[in-house]
């Protein structure tokens, strides 16, 4: 959809989230939306999430929002405290840490073939360095919402923003991008 090559794919489920939280002692997770979710009550602001309650946070949608788009977007937030974490000073620099996370990594993601643990390790040590700043997260553009023929809900893509979104990470010009 976008036009641009795609260098390695991973994938996680909803237990991976789980898991991965809990091989890092827990994250520290931005909520823009508070509610309560299968009893776990989720404030706005920094939150610190244990393996059950980001399970919670990443799953929820019907009492967000913008559900979907909100789910989404709390998905995000999950994925740049995980990242954060994984590049930290405190997980590069412990030898057991990182034997533990990369561990839950390669128990509960799944990668492409040439996505290898040697790969992922000198990428995770690539990023050190990396600011809460640098690391963005964009949803594919939409006109609103729609439909399926057999009657589930989807989102409509505005396929003019996404040629300029391919266009600008083709060309390196996202912060030009609006």
């Amino acid at each position: 959809m976008l036009g641009v090559k795609i260098d390695h794919v991973a994938m996680i489920g909803f237990e991976g989230f789980k898991r991965m939280t809990d091989a890092v002692g827990g994250l520290d997770v931005y909520v823009e939306e508070g509610g309560k979710i299968d009893g776990h009550v989720f404030t706005r602001g920094m939150m610190h999430l244990n393996g059950d309650s980001a399970l919670a946070f990443v799953r929820e949608r019907y009492d967000l929002s913008e559900g979907d788009l909100s789910r989404g977007r709390r998905q995000q937030a999950f994925l740049k405290a995980l990242m954060l974490e994984a590049i930290s000073v405190e997980t590069l620099a412990n030898p057991a840490r990182l034997a533990t996370l990369i561990d839950a990594a390669t128990s509960n993601v799944i990668v492409d073939r040439g996505f290898d643990l040697a790969q992922m390790r000198a990428d995770l040590f690539a990023m050190n360095g990396l600011r809460p700043s640098d690391i963005r997260f964009l949803t594919a553009p939409i006109t609103g919402f729609g439909t399926s023929p057999s009657g589930a809900s989807i989102d409509l893509v505005d396929w003019s923003k996404m040629t300029r979104l391919g266009a600008a990470i083709r060309e390196d010009t996202l912060d030009a991008y609006s």
